[in-house]
């Protein structure tokens, strides 16, 4: 799955999200069918597609907010040749995306790593960035304060303290970045 097929289904997903909690999702598979015009060929393609869709239904503990277009492709074409060097699974970085899940494997740590510090949204010792990180999201939100405390978390390489502050984020957040 590429950049454009990630980037097409988080936006149909983000899309799904604003329909509301009943939606069928039968009705739904079918409308991302007809939306991304493509057949669902596999039952993995069929596993993140239904990931993507119970999340946007079951996931409202945390406000969902889209990152600037601008911010967003560059961000998710990053993602799309990390996944690759690092062979990372597409259901672990969709579950990651959409579901606020970690994965503590050594593919998935370098993934992460390899995100941030390709997207240069970590600095070289694995923390991040903290003010180009809060520019990706609403100022109503305190992220300044999020990022600040995760930076806090550190690993014995690189890679451990990218991971660490990824985790503290997805544990942390008050929102769920969609892209």
């Amino acid at each position: 799955m590429g950049y454009k097929s990630i980037m097409q289904l988080l936006v149909f997903r983000t899309t799904l999200h604003s329909l509301g909690k009943g939606i069928n999702l039968l009705f739904c598979i079918g409308k991302i069918a007809v939306h991304l015009k493509m057949q669902i060929h596999s039952s993995l393609s069929l596993f993140v597609v239904c990931a993507i869709l119970f999340t946007g239904q079951t996931n409202c503990a945390k406000t969902a907010v889209k990152a600037p277009a601008e911010l967003a492709g560059p961000i998710l074409e990053t993602m799309s040749v990390c996944s690759q060097e690092t062979n990372t699974k597409q259901e672990w970085i969709m579950a990651a995306m959409a579901e606020n899940k970690v994965f503590e494997n050594e593919a998935f740590m370098k993934f992460m790593d390899c995100t941030f510090q390709k997207s240069g949204y970590a600095k070289p010792d694995g923390t991040l960035d903290v003010e180009k990180s809060v520019k990706i999201f609403p100022k109503n939100f305190d992220m300044k304060t999020v990022f600040e405390n995760c930076n806090k978390n550190k690993g014995s390489t690189r890679v451990e303290t990218t991971f660490k502050v990824f985790k503290c984020y997805q544990q942390t957040s008050p929102v769920q970045l969609a892209f």
